[in-house]
């Protein structure tokens, strides 16, 4: 095999690679039984937010 032979392997394996990659990503976070804890996840980072706060207890407030 020559260089140019091996760059052009290495180029189409690297793309088949990170598109399994991107796809593996992909069904892990659209899988159903991993809703709930994602979901739990991202409320953590806003219940430290000052704003999704302040929009709570306003949303509180007008019931």
């Amino acid at each position: 095999m020559d260089f140019d032979t091996m760059m052009a392997f290495s180029k189409q394996f690297s793309l088949i690679w990170f598109f399994l990659i991107f796809v593996a990503i992909v069904l892990w976070v659209f899988w159903p039984s991993h809703k709930k804890g994602l979901e739990e996840d991202g409320q953590k980072f806003m219940e430290d937010d000052p704003i999704h706060e302040n929009s709570i207890k306003k949303a509180q407030e007008k019931k």
